[in-house]
């Protein structure tokens, strides 16, 4: 198969020497030096340069690498896809997943999926909506979870949930009360924010801006460890009501909804790609657990499409 070929080049390109890569392809040296000889000549360019030291790439064989690794990656997907919603999840999974959603939604997803799909090898990557996006276009991941901030031609988006942000304070915070907060409750407060690549973080400025408000940050963190400087009395938050309602659980944050900041979820693929049978059913479960936990009152600030 000529697939195969080019799997041998980019492991010769990855290693840069024959030696090395005959060795990890379980194959004799000639051998693979013949599969790579024919390959140039399918190509009818010189691919490879030799030298004392092994190979280097010529400026065709860079070009080559980079399509080759596109086309395999759809390649290595078409079985599943040729099955899609035919056939029991089997296969491959590559998801995306926000980092506000790995405690409330997350974890539950992925051990009942695992248990309900055990054919299904899933492979996980959590980060913001950029790089979720990122990673799709990379082809890295066959959907995610991203807010629906902008829209891309690339990328078709199917709407989750909507949900709601949390202004978050320490045990013994004075400003943070039950019920809704407007933004001027932010003024003079320390805070303790994510990333502004965050889709949050992004909104909170231009909702500030826009407001003509300023804050005082005092310190940026990537990940939701921020909780813990929150809880210590570091500063206040601002976070999606998700991340709350999942990490708050054992903890003594006093939180306040904010008054007309909200979220849209959707789950992201690319376009002209069919979603897979392990996708599919990802993404029904999935929104079961959203349901459930609406209705349960777990996540009281979400709504879902169309719902109250």
């Amino acid at each position: 198969m000529i697939l195969r070929g080019w799997r041998y080049f980019l492991k010769v390109a990855e290693t840069g020497n024959l030696t090395r890569a005959a060795a990890q392809l379980h194959m004799t040296q000639p051998a693979l030096s013949r599969h790579l000889k024919q390959l140039e000549e399918e190509m009818g360019v010189e691919l490879l340069m030799r030298h004392g030291r092994g190979v280097r790439l010529t400026e065709a064989g860079a070009l080559f690498v980079e399509q080759a690794r596109d086309i395999l990656a759809r390649a290595d997907t078409l079985a599943d896809i040729l099955h899609a919603r035919e056939v029991r999840p089997s296969g491959q999974l590559a998801i995306g997943m926000p980092l506000s959603w790995s405690s409330l939604i997350t974890t539950p997803l992925i051990v009942a999926y695992r248990k309900k799909y055990p054919s299904v090898t899933l492979r996980l990557l959590e980060g913001t909506t950029d790089s979720l996006r990122q990673g799709l276009k990379r082809r890295e991941i066959q959907a995610a979870v991203v807010t629906m901030v902008e829209r891309d031609p690339e990328v078709e988006l199917r709407h989750l949930v909507s949900d709601g942000a949390y202004f978050i304070g320490p045990p013994d915070s004075t400003v943070v009360k039950d019920g809704q907060l407007d933004l001027k409750a932010l003024i003079g407060q320390p805070l303790v924010l994510l990333s502004h690549t965050t889709n949050v973080r992004r909104e909170l400025e231009r909702v500030l801006a826009q407001a003509r408000l300023s804050t005082d940050m005092v310190l940026e963190v990537n990940t939701l460890s921020l909780l813990n400087f929150v809880e210590q009395g570091v500063g206040c938050s601002v976070l999606p009501a998700c991340a709350v309602a999942g990490f708050n659980r054992g903890r003594h944050l006093k939180v306040s909804l904010i008054d007309g900041f909200r979220s849209d979820w959707a789950l992201a693929s690319l376009r002209g790609h069919p979603g897979t049978a392990a996708l599919k059913a990802f993404e029904d479960m999935m929104n079961d657990i959203i349901a459930d936990l609406i209705e349960r009152g777990d996540w009281p600030s979400a709504r879902i499409a169309g719902g109250a």
